[in-house]
């Protein structure tokens, strides 16, 4: 398993869909019902290599892709104190170095695993043959 698929598992051990994901390269893979299945993907939102985000599709087999939302790490922490400035949490990875990836500046906490898992369940449950909604 490479780095990007650890910290998705990391994040989707905190979500209550944990039990429906599979772990595939470089996603996760819930599935949510019969038809809808959804996919997690670190990415970046600006500079090339510094994901910053992760990407949640939700996908119908028979329709495809019907959905996408990008979830921004500091949306959900908040921006980090550094040396000089407060920045947004990242994962580095460089194509340069032999694909290899790890966070930069900031480590993320369990707390902060399960506030993304929290954001990601909240997102995935509106797709959700129960989910109720209010006219």
């Amino acid at each position: 398993m490479n780095f990007f698929a650890e910290e998705l598992k990391k994040i989707m051990s905190c979500s209550k869909y944990s039990a429906m994901t599979s772990y595939i390269s470089n996603a996760a893979f819930i599935r949510l019902d019969e038809e809808l299945r959804a996919k997690i993907v670190c990415t970046h939102t600006q500079i090339y290599e510094q994901n910053d985000a992760v990407m949640l599709s939700i996908i119908s087999r028979t329709h495809g892709e019907i959905d996408r939302l990008t979830v921004k790490f500091s949306d959900v922490w908040g921006m980090k104190h550094g040396y000089i400035n407060d920045f947004a949490p990242y994962i580095y990875s460089s194509t340069s170095m032999g694909n290899e990836a790890d966070w930069y500046g900031y480590k993320p906490t369990p707390s902060d695993y399960e506030a993304l898992a929290a954001e990601i369940d909240k997102y995935m449950s509106v797709f959700e043959k129960t989910a109720v909604f209010n006219s």
